[in-house]
């Protein structure tokens, strides 16, 4: 039996889903005697609760609202920006420019009168250092602009203005508040925030994280997608904005179940009962159905594998990159990029010429064969690879390389096409995807299809849940209404035959269930004009104006018995019942058509769109297995282990240079498989066996085995990481393994902490170093910082239910199979 056969690795039930029976069983569940895990825990809360404390003291540090404005996030410093020239906040065409032009000004007039008052706001400085604000003329002018529209392929895209030739970057407007990633940031961003909500969420944080959440549905709703960060530099006058992986669904589903937790401060005048919370997910589930299709067209859609692609149509620098992103010997990214993969070509070029290949004429890339190249080393042929694709050249046959004004080698638009899908990836850069990980335009990824997948599976949940719920809600109303109907027919007989009514009677009570159910049924009057059949409001205006006047008379009735005041004996109150009654046979018709037309069709619908999400989830699973898992068999025989891995869909290069099918680099991100429970049992033992091992150590999950100068590769660790791997481990019931992560990497978070007081984004795996030299990335490690602290309280949560209850219940039942 080969190594990849399904057959293989059923034992993942087995202690720690790693080892096999013998001689290990014994020991292994004397280790996870649930007494001493529950000692071990209480000595991890003692270190755990200072780590809290902080991270909850720093989540106001982080956050940004609207007055924040004027008080650093207008200014970026990731863009070059004009002394003497306003700064911009820019708004989609669907806002109002008066309007959020005046909550500029008045949030400029409340700053200026606390300065006259001696309440000086404070800022940072470009050393990053806290100051007063002490003069008005020290805030910044804001102008607003909105945004300009292109066409581009028949589709809408959006912009900033344009002055000499250059884009006037700024801000984009956002509704909400929200939680910035760490000190050197202003802006939201998109995979931080959602796993900033997951750990505000395990906080009991939900004030903090519904605004967020909703930020991210507005971006979608109006800049088309959930945005690497709302600069306008992330826009693209090429074609689609720039996103990141997409985390949003399980977020919604967290504050739907949720909502009622959520102050009405900041729902800010929803209806915070049942209607409000199914209108909340009806929308969410809408928006993010958008937001599955930025996925699944142009050019983030791959026809021949039907998988989703890291790519885009844009082909020019990252405004923010040359800027900002000065690395070593003040060469920019793209400097050292074209210098690096330009000595390797001149390197090959020289060694090919040297040794008298291709009989001492120097081909051009473009005219290279398959047997040109075959018995080059393997790192040639790759550099060629890259070269081919990522420089420019001054000839058609690519022989002569094509340098600026300064002599310094010319990068391609592709080069840029692949930095621009790189840095939507989230993984900015590392060496997973080549060459400054710009081959990620010729890969499928597992982990964005992994997240596809999920995607795809919580919508249909979403659905499904939104099916019950409003059915069940409408049930409800039914009920009560049924109820409280003739309630009130048997208060006006009594009034209108004369009788007095009982005055023991909890009237209060009925007072408020009868305001509830009027205020709901009263809403069916405008629901049903939504249905197509029904929208003219002639049919139902006559029983509209009916049924409000009786519903008038009877919240006054009810509000007079609630006072404790007698009804005026005298008060008409047979023609009262009439008009109720006459109001009632109209709601009871309203009732049953609203029934059969609306609430059952409805139900129908969204269990209808549940199954077809469904069936999308499972296409893209099927895709996953026939294109992304790699059963390591090449010409019948076993050369590496079977694992998910990145499949090049570049035939032409590929088969030219040689280079593999499979991208075979051990990396942190096949834990995403795991995460969304796209991989089956055997797949998850097989990466459990595989490339588990390789990657963890006391200290958490490298994010890698490769040392590259990259932050997002070999030593360098990081929260989300951590979190997704832990989540994926607990998903297949490795135990014992998420422990080991989360346990390793909240030890390292804390050792720093101890020493430093701070945060950081990310960790040198197995150092107490906060800084290190890198290549190619931020060469400062931010403080703060959000995602670290969400990780941190999420790890701690899980590392409390592993050590708790799940280590110790698989233990019980181990030992029972080893009976």
């Amino acid at each position: 039996m080969v190594f990849g056969e399904r057959s293989g690795w059923r034992e993942r039930h087995l202690p720690g889903g790693l080892e096999t029976w013998q001689g290990k069983l014994k020991p292994w569940l004397k280790q996870l005697d649930p007494a001493k895990l529950e000692n071990r825990l209480d000595k991890l809360e003692d270190r755990f609760d200072p780590l809290q404390e902080h991270i909850r003291a720093t989540w106001p540090d982080l956050k940004r609202v609207h007055s924040s404005w004027f008080l650093n996030v207008i200014q970026d410093e990731k863009i070059e920006h004009v002394d003497g020239e306003p700064y911009y906040l820019y708004i989609a065409p669907t806002e109002s420019q008066e309007a959020i032009e005046a909550t500029v000004r008045n949030i400029r007039d409340r700053l200026v009168h606390g300065i006259q008052k001696g309440n000086y706001p404070i800022k940072k400085d470009a050393e990053g250092k806290v100051v007063r604000i002490r003069d008005e003329s020290e805030l910044p002018e804001i102008k607003v602009r909105t945004l300009n529209k292109k066409m581009i392929d028949g589709k809408e895209y959006l912009i900033p203005w344009e002055k000499d030739g250059k884009y006037e970057h700024g801000l984009l407007y956002l509704p909400y508040s929200y939680i910035v990633p760490g000190e050197r940031f202003n802006e939201m961003y998109g995979w931080d925030s959602a796993f900033t909500i997951r750990g505000l969420r395990r906080d009991d944080e939900f004030d903090r994280a519904k605004p967020i959440l909703e930020n991210l549905l507005y971006q979608i709703e109006h800049y088309g997608t959930v945005l690497n960060g709302n600069r306008t530099y992330f826009l693209n006058d090429e074609g689609p904005p720039r996103s990141q992986p997409p985390l949003i669904t399980d977020s919604i589903q967290s504050i739907y179940n949720h909502y009622d937790d959520i102050s009405g401060v900041i729902l800010k005048g929803e209806d915070r009962h049942s209607g409000g919370r199914l209108k909340f997910l009806e929308r969410a589930i809408k928006t993010v159905e958008k937001y599955h299709g930025f996925w699944m067209t142009g050019a983030h859609y791959d026809e021949g594998t039907g998988l989703s692609i890291y790519n885009t149509v844009r082909t020019k620098p990252s405004d923010e990159v040359a800027f900002s992103e000065k690395a070593h010997h003040e060469e920019d990214h793209y400097q050292v990029a074209a210098r690096q993969l330009g000595d390797a070509y001149k390197r090959i070029v020289k060694t090919l010429h040297h040794k008298g290949i291709h009989k001492g004429i120097h081909k051009g890339l473009s005219e290279l064969t398959p047997e040109d190249t075959k018995d080059l080393p393997y790192q040639d042929r790759k550099d060629l690879y890259y070269a081919e694709q990522y420089l420019e050249f001054e000839d058609p046959e690519k022989k002569k390389l094509k340098e600026n004004e300064h002599g310094k080698p010319m990068l391609s638009e592709t080069f840029y096409q692949g930095d621009w899908a790189m840095r939507e990836s989230g993984i900015d850069p590392s060496r997973r995807f080549g060459f400054f990980n710009t081959d990620i335009i010729n890969h499928i990824p597992y982990c964005l299809n992994s997240l596809r997948y999920k995607m795809e599976k919580e919508i249909a949940g979403l659905c499904g849940t939104l099916a019950e719920d409003q059915y069940t809600d409408w049930e409800r109303k039914k009920a009560k209404w049924e109820k409280v109907a003739p309630e009130v027919t048997r208060l006006y007989e009594t009034l209108a035959e004369g009788n007095t009514l009982n005055s023991l009677n909890d009237w209060q009570r009925k007072r408020d269930n009868w305001n509830a159910i009027a205020e709901e049924m009263s809403a069916l009057y405008d629901r049903i004009r939504e249905h197509p059949a029904f929208s003219h409001p002639a049919p139902w205006q006559h029983e509209r104006d009916q049924w409000d006047v009786a519903v008038k008379e009877v919240s006054g009735l009810y509000e007079l018995l609630a006072k404790g005041n007698n009804p005026n004996s005298l008060n008409d109150w047979s023609r009262k019942k009439a008009n109720w009654e006459i109001a009632c046979t109209g709601m009871n018709k309203l009732v049953e058509l609203y029934q059969s037309s609306m609430a059952t069709p409805a139900k129908e619908r969204w269990e209808g769109k549940q199954k077809e999400w469904t069936e999308k989830a499972k296409a893209t699973k099927a895709a996953m297995d026939e294109f992304l898992w790699d059963n390591g068999i090449e010409d019948e025989k076993q050369v590496r282990e079977p694992c998910f891995r990145d499949r090049n869909i570049n035939e032409r290069l590929r088969k030219k240079y040689h280079v593999p099918l499979f991208r075979d680099y051990n990396y942190a991100s096949i834990f995403f498989t795991m995460f969304a429970k796209v991989a089956d049992d055997w797949q998850a033992a097989h990466i459990m066996r595989n490339v588990y091992p390789k990657l963890i150590s006391r200290y958490g999950l490298r994010t890698s085995t490769r040392h590259t100068g990259s932050q997002w590769d070999g030593d360098f660790t990081w929260a989300p990481f951590q979190v997704i791997a832990m989540a994926g481990c607990e998903n297949y019931g490795y135990f014992r393994e998420a422990a080991q992560i989360g346990g390793g990497f909240i030890s390292t978070v804390i050792r720093n902490f101890q020493k430093t007081g701070k945060i950081f984004e990310k960790y040198i795996h197995g150092s107490s170093e906060t800084e290190r030299h890198v290549d190619k990335g931020y060469s400062v490690n931010d403080k703060g910082f959000a995602w670290t602290n969400s990780g941190s309280l999420e790890i701690i949560h899980s590392l409390r239910r592993l050590l708790l209850y799940r280590i110790p219940e698989q233990a019980k039942q181990q030992e029972a199979m080893a009976r």
